[in-house]
Formats: C-alpha cells, structure tokens, sequence
C-alpha cells in the first residue's frame, strides 16, 4: 500500500529534523513527532516546492508535472490523458482514493482527482458531520485524518491513498479544546504546525494497530512553505525549501540525504521503490537511483533551474541571473563574470 501525506503550508522551516547542525541560533522545531519519524526514515534536506501554491503541489506531486506561470491544472493539457502516479499504480491493481477535508470542489483538488481517475473522493460533504468544522475552512486534522484511517481499514488492498491536510492553512486557529495544550510559538503559524504535527501522531497511532499498517509505504511532504520567522529561511534560496520524507514500518528506507530534490520527484521515486519496472513519463528523477543527476526546476516569479552547485535565472525571455547555491540570497550575479 501506499500513503501519500500533502501538509499545507509546511515549510521546512518548522521542523528540527530538516535542519541538522543548523547555524540558526535559538533555533526551535515544531514537530516533534515529524522528527520522531524521521529517525526512521528517509528523509531529504535539501528539497524544493516546483511552484508556490496548493494547486502547483498537487500536478507536481502526483503527476510529475511542474508548474509554471498558471497552475497546470489550470490549463487546457490537463483535460487531456495523464500519466501520473495514479494511472501507473492503477495499471498494476491499486485502489485509489483522496482525501481533502475541505469543502468539496475548493482549489481545483476534485476537478483534478477525477481527470487522474482517482476512484474515490473524500471531502467535507462525505466526513459529514460539521461539528468538526473549523467555521472558516474545513474539517479539523485530527478527526479528519482519524476518518481516512478508518475508511482504509475497509478498503481493499493494494490502496493508493492521497490525503492533503488543512489546519496549517490561514486563519491559523486550531480546536478550541485544544487553545492550552499548544503554545503559541513565535508566529501565529507555529501553534497550527503542532496541532497538525500532533494530528499525525495520532493517525499513525491507530494506523499502527491496523493489519494494512506493516505493508504500506508512507511519504509526508509539504505543498509549499508559508509563515517564515527565521530570517535565514528568509533568503531567496531557502524560501520554498519543504520537508520530503519516505517511512516504512520495516525499517527499510533510512537516512539523511542532502542532495537536490523536489516534488516532481515524488511519483518516480515511488514507482521505483515499489518495483515497478514498466516505462512511465514523469519530468523527475527517483530519489533513490544514481542513473540521473539531482536537479531542481520551479517557478515564483522567475523561472529557476538548479544544477549542481549553481542556479540560475530566467525572466521568460532571458537569462538574468546565474548563482552559486551556497549564495542562499542571491547577491553576487556570476552572469558577467568570466573564467
């Protein structure tokens, strides 16, 4: 099985375990249990958003397909065919299914699961029961993710399932029953990124009591970053850093790897640890094969492409700018420069 964890809002910013030997002084992490996981888990510290909303993440994670000035979603190629993680999983006899505790049809996340063939949606309308309701967006996390792990304890194996979180997501409040169990953090961002943090600690929780639980790949990554309070994570290089991380209950992906990832990579790196061995399109490259160079390709306003040690700059119509990565806010321009 397969469980695909979307976080809103989840910069890298906020989590100790995406920051080792960090230079940050009085650096604190907001996910404890995020980190906790990660010690037994694959992790990438050096991972890139390819654009900069919730509808870029979704085509970029489940598709392979960058976006760029419009949301792919957003265009006429997105009512064509689609290859993406969801076809190839269903060629092989996965049962598919989304879950998005907001109210359904918002950001394009149902229009988009039905042109994937996803078989199953699950919003606000199918949670039904709006006493979990946060008054402004949806379904608090924490019951929300309690419902799909009860909807996978019916479903029939092999799953394929996608859930993309909401709490992180303004006006960052979280369950009155709640408001003291949290602090307060140093941005009105912090206390949301614990209770979501803790949403997952208690899925993970019960999952584990499951018999699915122990065959099932798990992947947490964030759709974008958001609320920033370090100034380090203020720098252009450093904006749109997220978390990837890829768990299995057995212990078999393990580790810290700092080279150049993004969610385009996602969907490749899945289908290789799930051993499918059929030719499939995707604009990323597996995380786990050495066959391709890590680069990274997105887009906030500009277009940029790392390479190595460099990035560099495109306006749409020229090159304007060419940057050593460890330059994280971009001042020295190498584009004149000659060697």
């Amino acid at each position: 099985n397969v469980v695909l964890i979307i976080i809103e809002s989840y910069g890298r910013e906020y989590s100790g375990a995406f920051n080792p030997n960090t230079d940050i002084q009085g650096y604190k992490s907001y996910t404890p249990f995020i980190d906790s996981l990660a010690q037994h888990s694959l992790i990438f510290t050096n991972a890139y958003t390819n654009g900069y909303k919730s509808i870029h993440g979704m085509s970029s994670i489940l598709s392979g397909i960058p976006s760029f000035i419009d949301a792919f979603t957003s265009t006429p190629y997105a009512n064509q065919k689609i290859e993406s993680l969801v076809s190839v999983l269903e060629s092989i006899g996965y049962h598919t299914s989304f879950f998005h505790g907001a109210e359904n049809g918002s950001m394009g996340f149902l229009g988009y699961s039905n042109i994937l063939g996803i078989d199953k949606y699950f919003g606000r309308n199918e949670y039904n029961n709006d006493n979990d309701f946060d008054g402004y967006w949806g379904i608090w996390d924490e019951p929300f993710l309690q419902f799909m792990k009860e909807k996978l304890d019916e479903e029939k194996e092999p799953f394929f399932s996608t859930v993309f979180t909401i709490s992180s997501h303004e006006p960052y409040i979280i369950p009155e029953k709640y408001k003291d169990t949290f602090s307060e953090g140093d941005i009105i961002m912090h206390k949301c990124v614990k209770y979501t943090d803790f949403a997952l600690r208690r899925f993970f929780d019960e999952a584990k009591k499951e018999h699915w639980y122990n065959n099932t790949l798990f992947i947490m990554v964030a759709d974008h970053a958001h609320k920033i309070y370090y100034p380090e994570y203020r720098k252009a290089l450093n904006f749109n850093t997220i978390p990837i991380l890829f768990h299995h209950p057995d212990g078999r992906y393990n580790g810290i790897n700092n080279l150049l990832a993004q969610q385009i990579d996602i969907y490749p790196t899945i289908v290789d640890m799930i051993g499918f061995n059929k030719p499939f399109r995707s604009w990323g490259r597996s995380l786990i094969s050495d066959q391709e160079e890590p680069f990274v390709v997105r887009y906030s306003g500009y277009y940029y492409y790392f390479y190595d040690k460099y990035v560099c700059c495109f306006d749409g119509e020229k090159l304007i700018g060419f940057y050593k990565l460890s330059d994280k806010s971009m001042k020295n321009n190498l584009i004149n420069e000659k060697y």
